[in-house]
């Protein structure tokens, strides 16, 4: 509905659109013949000037009819589309002729109008929007008046910040404004009111209302935007970790490759002149059928024998050892005191024909007094066979050297050579499983010495460390307590 404001003193006239009249809104002053007594919205009396009252409109005295363009059809405020452009404002009056002339009053705002005559269709508007003010009439008859449905609206979590305007025809006295207050209302208006007066106070609100819907629109749009770089973030990193699993199964698969053919010549190098010298018994057997061998050339073939046996199977033991390790399964066995200076002395005497074959002479030295440790002994043991054995094997025929002594309640255990050395970049990964410094096709082994004796002096709280420069040999250190923590699982 198009709606014509005339201004008189004090009151105005808010007229519909009817068919014939001129085409433009005629504003003027005068009156217009009235009915006493005057229009007083709100409190229930019906009073209104004749020719607008035929016309449809609401007036009060003072106020000048002024007819609207033919045609027209009644209509609430135009609403801008875009839900960040529009307000809703909910007016509550029990008087239709009320309700009309707050819609056209209202109407230069453009923002959405929704009407409830009773304050239980109030509170029915209020569960299912939210609005940026509401203008409520005190004195509605038939149900529950202004100040309750105010109090109501107030204590519903959707509404209860919502702006609450009262409007009435009379303020008796400061007690009413109290209550008014008191039951939520941010401001009041008297009936008849002033057009100009009711537009400003609510287009405050609603300027209020949709400038807090643009900045929550921009605080879901920063919100959106940084979730969708949080989701962009996540998608690159699990983009990273898959090429790093790529490259780590490459690199698996790699090792799994190169391990299998080190293996599978690891395992034949015993193999072979084990087999040499059985033929070579069996051969002279043949020959001499009836005669002896003599003792010194049997035992002589027994010891390559025997010393090929123990290689095969101290390579099965490590594979053995790493699956086990693979496996969490590396079972500690029993610890008890152990004299590692003596211990030492036992393995480098159990390797010097390794050493006369590889050139180099074995020296252990041990500083009194020797240190004593509650270890298991078989495993340190084979990390003194593990370390002593790399250094024959990369030594290049120098001298080795393995030192044992006390440092307070810790011993240290050194395995050094003069041989080919590590390079620096390979420090750190040689105790890693399958990782060897050298290639396979120069030295033999499995790559696995390393990995276990890790693994076992970690087990008894310990370090082990490399130290080493390529041409200038490398030095193994094992850092033991002599009374190491309860093994895992234990």
């Amino acid at each position: 509905m198009e709606w014509g404001v005339r201004h008189g003193s004090p009151s105005y006239a808010l007229l519909p659109v009817r068919p014939g009249d001129a085409p433009e809104l005629r504003l003027g002053r005068g009156r217009v013949k009235e009915t006493a007594p005057p229009p007083s919205f709100g409190t229930g009396r019906q009073a209104a000037s004749e020719a607008p009252g035929q016309a449809g409109g609401v007036c009060g005295s003072g106020a000048r009819f002024c007819p609207q363009p033919r045609g027209a059809e009644r209509k609430t405020a135009k609403v801008t589309e875009g839900p960040s452009a529009v307000a809703s404002i909910l007016i509550v009056d029990d008087h239709p002729g009320n309700l009309l002339a707050l819609e056209g009053a209202l109407a230069p705002l453009g923002q959405r109008l929704v009407r409830a005559s009773t304050g239980e269709e109030a509170l029915r508007a209020a569960l299912r929007e939210e609005f940026a003010c509401v203008l409520l009439d005190v004195h509605m008859g038939g149900g529950i008046d202004g100040f309750e449905t105010a109090r109501l609206l107030k204590g519903r979590e959707k509404s209860r910040h919502t702006p609450i305007l009262f409007l009435t025809g009379t303020v008796q006295d400061q007690s009413f404004l109290h209550r008014a207050y008191e039951h939520g209302a941010v401001d009041y208006l008297l009936k008849p009111f002033d057009p100009d007066v009711l537009l400003a106070k609510v287009r405050v609100f609603t300027d209020l209302y949709l400038l807090r819907e643009r900045v929550k629109g921009i605080e879901r749009a920063e919100a959106a935007r940084e979730e969708a770089e949080r989701q962009r973030a996540l998608l690159e990193a699990r983009a990273a970790q898959m090429q790093q699993l790529a490259q780590e199964r490459e690199h698996a698969l790699r090792l799994r490759d190169e391990f299998l053919t080190v293996a599978a010549h690891e395992l034949k190098t015993p193999l072979t002149p084990l087999h040499l010298r059985l033929a070579s018994l069996a051969r002279v057997t043949e020959a001499e059928p009836t005669g002896a061998l003599s003792h010194g050339r049997l035992a002589q073939e027994l010891d390559v024998m025997r010393r090929q046996v123990r290689k095969l199977a101290d390579l099965i033991n490590d594979l053995l050892d790493a699956s086990r390790i693979a496996a969490g399964r590396l079972q500690p066995g029993a610890r008890e005191p152990v004299d590692l200076g003596q211990l030492a002395q036992e393995v480098a005497a159990r390797l010097q024909p390794a050493a006369r074959e590889s050139g180099s002479a074995l020296d252990v030295r041990v500083e009194a007094p020797s240190p004593v440790a509650l270890v298991d002994r078989p495993r340190i043991e084979q990390v003194l066979s593990n370390l002593l054995t790399n250094a024959l094997t990369y030594g290049g025929g120098e001298p080795v050297l393995v030192s044992v002594r006390a440092e307070g309640e810790r011993a240290v255990l050194q395995v050094q050579d003069r041989g080919i050395g590590i390079a620096t970049a390979q420090l750190a990964r040689i105790f890693e499983r399958y990782e060897r410094a050298v290639s396979e096709s120069h030295y033999g082994g499995l790559g696995l010495g390393l990995y276990i004796a890790r693994q076992i002096v970690e087990d008894h709280g310990g370090r082990i460390r490399a130290e080493s420069r390529p041409g200038e040999g490398s030095t193994f250190t094992v850092d033991l307590p002599l009374s190491p923590p309860p093994p895992p699982g234990a």
